[in-house]
């Protein structure tokens, strides 16, 4: 394709669709007035420090209500579950509500495990038969095993009105969605049948006795490796006034073997740098300033759980997955992701979607050294999914990663060959386990401080989804904000663009972009009355503007939310463009700018509206985006979403720096409110 007047233009765009996010519950309209409501808790990144290298069922204590049955368990390889079908009232805390909030009726509700024939637990969950509440959020739930235990396995999520209804409500860390709840400017989801991960807001939940006091841990994998049999007991609060509710069937306990560890392939570095450019003073060298983000490349939820069964978080050596650095052949420091590290419950990351790991020094050296692309991308609906999943604490302030290191992700919490999920280093690392392939250059790293990154490339076959050849060098480009030329490396003209997945709550802008099929939000032409390289649908201006020295080349489409839900926010990544860095003899230097708000007449004299789109930062563009770049569609809001079904329109503008055939793809990033 060549721009000229006459040239034309494909355009190839797919669908990366956000499914369910999270948001930690805030005050908001629908919140009432009542102390508790108004002040939940924020949730906080949680930071790590790096290191250096046949049954029945018995009648429960005196003062509680008898178990009533049993499911009879199946062979060992099947799950195994036990029943207490006491009906248990959630009674309205009174006003004031303690802080111990109301005890339910039954108090705590036991059920005696007995027969469970694997020796210590491998995975369990609970299921409440019947849960019904007005303002489920109002419910809190602590689990206490025999040998003393104990996990809030909910605690301020469930949402509030029109609340649960009667539902059967499963309580599982391998769920492929977190509790749903209600937060400012959206009605939050509904709250149906069905399984979800345990969710939890804060840690000043206080259950009166005889519940054990805190501290508590917020995943069921807290139980690993404990002895199934004997008393497990439900405590459940109600902790603040107007509302109550209820489990007609009581509740059920359920032990299972633990679903297939991901393997390699599945997990993915999608994207990484080892120093960025820092922050003022100006004596800032960059080398704090680092992420790694990963990449769930299939379409199943993951939670981030030792690939051991059985694994017990509770041993020194803990349980988790290790992120492991190498320079040549020996790792030099490492951090394990314990199964129990957040108290908003356990960490996961969705079908098609990222986690971000990035550096948080204590004391930064030089002072202002530290990670820099937290508020990525600003904006309308996209709120700081550059912010991290967990955040570092390094043994040494210039940073976690060293320049020419090699990175490893291992499924469990020892680094095992065989549980290597990826890897990703520079040509230096010897160590087969921390790069695949050719390495990257330079042998020494990147040591130029700037706002660059390590992109993995896309297929355009399937656009979107990433390339796996086990091979770093051609698996990786470098991306930097003026296309300059790194330690000898030439990079293309980007950005990075760290992205973060959902934590254990129900919906946040904060989290990145998830992806599905482009059958979900397919694109048209603006005009179907005119081919693809004719106005309206493509117009060349030969008007010079900043970063289009040879003028401007505009790129108008639809998008139509073929979802089945409404659309909360929108954007649009560059995955391929024919920029500086990114060219052969007689190709197009391209930039991506901003667009404006605009309105045009079609062939059948109706009209249409193209809403603006604009260059997310940071980091600052000043040559104009390019590969990994991203422009939002800031009219789509939360509260102000594209309804299922409809259609919006817009424009990419293109400055020309050096006119030849070309190369534009894009994917949508979008966020649907789900069910």
């Amino acid at each position: 394709m060549k721009l000229a007047n006459t040239s034309r233009i494909s355009l190839i765009i797919s669908l990366l669709m956000l499914l369910p996010l999270c948001i930690t519950q805030s005050g908001s309209a629908q919140i009432r007035n009542t102390a508790k409501r108004n002040a939940v808790e924020a949730e906080q990144t949680p930071v790590v420090n790096a290191r250096m290298p046949t049954a029945t069922v018995a009648d429960e204590a005196a003062g509680t209500a008898g178990a009533t049955s049993v499911d009879e368990p199946g062979p060992p390889s099947a799950p195994q579950s036990f029943s207490n079908t006491t009906p248990i009232t959630i009674t309205d805390c009174p006003s004031p509500c303690p802080a111990s909030g109301q005890a339910a009726s039954v108090y705590p509700s036991n059920i005696v495990v007995a027969g469970v024939t694997t020796p210590t637990v491998e995975r369990v969950s609970v299921t409440l038969n019947g849960f019904s509440h007005t303002f489920p959020s109002d419910v809190d739930m602590l689990l206490v095993s025999p040998s003393g235990r104990k996990v809030v396995i909910m605690s301020d999520f469930g949402a509030g009105a029109p609340g649960a209804n009667n539902i059967n409500l499963t309580l599982d860390d391998y769920a492929a969605t977190p509790v749903p709840s209600t937060v400012t400017g959206n009605t939050g989801f509904p709250f149906v049948t069905g399984s979800y991960r345990p969710s939890n807001s804060g840690t000043t939940d206080v259950f009166p006795a005889p519940a054990p006091a805190s501290p508590y841990t917020y995943t069921m994998s807290a139980f690993n490796g404990d002895t199934p049999n004997g008393t497990w007991s439900l405590y459940i609060i109600d902790d603040a006034n107007l509302d109550g509710g209820s489990i007609s069937g009581g509740w059920t306990i359920t032990f299972d073997t633990r679903p297939p560890a991901p393997t390699a392939g599945q997990i993915l570095v999608s994207e990484f740098r080892t120093r960025g450019l820092g922050t003022a003073p100006p004596t800032s060298d960059g080398s704090a300033d680092e992420f790694i983000e990963l990449y769930n490349n299939t379409d199943s939820s993951i939670t981030i759980i030792d690939a051991l069964p059985g694994a017990d978080p509770t041993l020194p050596t803990g349980a988790g997955w290790r992120f492991s650095v190498a320079q040549g052949a020996a790792e030099t420091t490492f951090l394990v992701l314990p199964q129990t590290l957040s108290t908003a419950g356990p960490l996961a990351i969705p079908a098609r979607g990222h986690f971000l790991v990035t550096t948080q020094p204590t004391t930064p050296s030089p002072a202002g050294n530290t990670y820099s692309l937290a508020s990525y991308p600003t904006g309308t609906g996209f709120t700081a999914s550059g912010s991290a999943n967990v955040s570092i604490n390094p043994a040494v302030a210039s940073g976690f990663i060293p320049d020419d290191a090699g990175i490893a992700i291992f499924s469990t919490a020892n680094a095992l060959t065989t549980n290597r999920l990826d890897s990703v280093g520079f040509s230096s690392v010897t160590n087969p386990d921390y790069k695949e392939g050719t390495g990257l250059s330079p042998a020494t790293g990147i040591t130029t401080a700037s706002q660059h990154s390590w992109v993995r490339r896309s297929q355009t076959v399937a656009p979107g989804r990433p390339i796996d050849s086990n091979n770093n060098a051609n698996d990786f480009v470098l991306v930097e904000t003026s296309g300059a030329i790194l330690n000898g490396v030439q990079s293309v003209l980007g950005a990075p663009g760290p992205e973060r997945g959902p934590s254990a709550t129900a919906y946040t802008t904060t989290s990145a972009p998830i992806g599905k099929s482009n059958s979900e939000m397919p694109a048209t032409l603006v005009d179907i009355q005119q081919p693809s390289s004719a106005a309206p649908n493509r117009v060349r201006s030969f008007t010079p503007v900043t970063n289009g020295s040879q003028g401007t080349l505009a790129i108008r489409r639809c998008f139509t939310n073929n979802t089945g839900q409404i659309v909360l926010a929108l954007r649009y990544r560059v995955i391929d463009i024919t920029t500086f860095g990114n060219t052969v003899a007689g190709q197009a230097d391209l930039r991506v700018l901003n667009s404006a708000l605009q309105t045009i007449t079609l062939t059948d004299a109706s009209s249409v509206n193209l809403q603006a789109l604009t260059l997310q930062t940071p980091p600052t563009q000043a040559n104009g985006g390019g590969l990994n770049s991203s422009l939002a569609e800031g009219v789509i809001t939360t509260t102000a979403p594209l309804a299922a079904g409809a259609t919006t329109c817009t424009q990419f503008t293109l400055g020309v720096q050096q006119t030849g055939t070309f190369r534009f793809i894009v994917i949508v990033e979008a966020n649907p409110k789900v069910p």
